[in-house]
């Protein structure tokens, strides 16, 4: 038996792969170079989002991908898919590869990111308050927008001036202009970001037929209604809930309807229109998985097909070949390798005394920190990194400061985002006597 890498999938995680004066890994325009740095990130033997994720085929199609002789493997910081294949050899002396089982053009391989390790959301950039319980949703296929290879999530959503946005929740101002929200108690600022694009909330699609919608917590709903429109734009349900005092969710139960579900070989995208009281109004697109598959231990669902619409994305050559090839001179041309960059949560460095004492602020750069009391907090959020990032000082030197660990609690104060540092007096942290 034969097997070969059908494609590659890798997790780019902010976390993990920055550097010290806070360089990262989405600022490395070409794509080789991205997988050296991912090398030498391995060679280090330091963790990755695989130590976080587990990948793997659903239950519900595991003989289904057995029976095509297909097999989900680990990777540093994501997977492969390999396929049994038969060898041939091109005039040219190329030495090419065919599925042993042809892939059908219809045949999604559908591989779920499984949460072994919960801490990967206290570090990872997400809303905290969301609508509903939607997990991500990727693919080689232009599911709700176009992709750009070899970006698998969808395109930032441009600034919308009459949204709330979360700290760190990302926006579009233009072309390759893409910036993180924060709030420094004097108004919206927003924080820069080298990159083509992330991972993003337009990306979390994926839903059960019955779930909670939550509403925000001062939107003082008395009466909503909720539609859901199909993929041809027809309405098949509508559910209006009224009640005389304030709700805050409503339980949505689509499950009586003929929904297409994603393990169907289909990628139905959903519209979900809702208006309530008081002028609110969302329209969500949402993708359904069959009723008895469970999401609650999941961060993702991944799947892809051997032939879409843009063909950088496709798995196969139009002879229906692998794309990994050994070239007449012994090279090889390497499988597709798609990519999810994402970002890190974004929050105020508070240290505190694991004593309660307080500083002595004269041996603290101000320029970069505010003295509150018994605290010190970073004038700026930052993303969390696994390796230790250094403060840039007005004068262009750095500054070490511990960061945070990756289960460290996150606080939100006033729409602001903290994560508490607890240091013991020391040097570097000394306290007034």
């Amino acid at each position: 038996m034969i097997y070969k890498t059908l494609f590659h999938v890798k997790l780019l995680h902010e976390y993990f792969l920055s550097e010290q004066k806070g360089e990262t890994i989405f600022a490395i325009p070409a794509q080789s170079d991205r997988m050296d740095f991912l090398m030498n990130k391995m060679a280090l033997d330091q963790p990755s989002v695989s130590n976080f994720l587990r990948f793997e085929f659903p239950e519900e199609q595991t003989a289904l991908y057995r029976d095509q002789h297909i097999r989900v493997l680990p990777t540093y910081s994501g997977y492969k898919v390999a396929v049994e294949v038969n060898a041939s050899r091109l005039p040219d002396n190329t030495v090419v590869y065919t599925p042993k089982i042809p892939l059908k053009d219809d045949l999604n391989i559908s591989i779920l990111a499984r949460l072994v390790n919960p801490g990967f959301n206290a570090f990872t950039n997400t809303r905290i308050g969301r609508s509903t319980p939607a997990i991500y949703y990727f693919s080689n296929e232009n599911v709700s927008a176009a992709k750009t290879f070899p970006q698998c999530c969808n395109p930032v959503a441009a600034f919308d001036a009459g949204k709330i946005y979360e700290q760190g929740e990302l926006a579009s101002f233009g072309a390759s202009d893409i910036r993180a929200f924060y709030s420094d108690g004097g108004g919206p600022q927003w924080r820069a970001i080298s990159g083509a694009g992330f991972v993003n909330e337009a990306d979390r699609l994926l839903v059960s037929p019955r779930f909670w919608y939550s509403f925000p917590p001062d939107a003082n709903i008395t009466e909503a209604e909720f539609e859901l429109v199909d993929f041809n734009a027809v309405s098949l349900k509508t559910i209006t809930v009224q009640n005389t005092t304030p709700f805050y969710r409503s339980f949505l139960d689509f499950s009586g309807l003929d929904l297409a579900t994603i393990l169907n070989n289909e990628t139905p995208v959903y519209t979900l229109n809702i208006n309530a009281s008081g002028g609110y109004s969302e329209s969500l697109n949402l993708v359904f998985v069959p009723g008895s598959m469970d999401l609650s231990e999941h961060w993702a669902l991944m799947q892809f097909k051997a032939s879409v619409a843009n063909p950088a994305f496709d798995l196969l050559d139009a002879s229906g070949r692998l794309i990994r090839r050994k070239n007449p001179d012994g090279s090889w041309v390497e499988a597709p390798i798609f990519e999810l960059p994402i970002t890190s949560r974004l929050t105020y460095w508070r240290y505190i005394n694991d004593r309660k004492q307080k500083f002595n602020n004269a041996d603290f750069p101000s320029d970069f920190l505010d003295f509150s009391d018994r605290a010190l907090v970073s004038k700026a959020p930052r993303p969390s990194t696994y390796p230790a990032t250094l403060f840039k000082k007005a004068d262009n030197t750095w500054h070490y400061l511990p960061n945070p660990l990756p289960d460290e609690l996150v606080r939100i104060e006033k729409q602001q985002l903290f994560t508490d540092i607890i240091v013991p007096k020391s040097k570097l942290f000394p306290v007034v006597p």
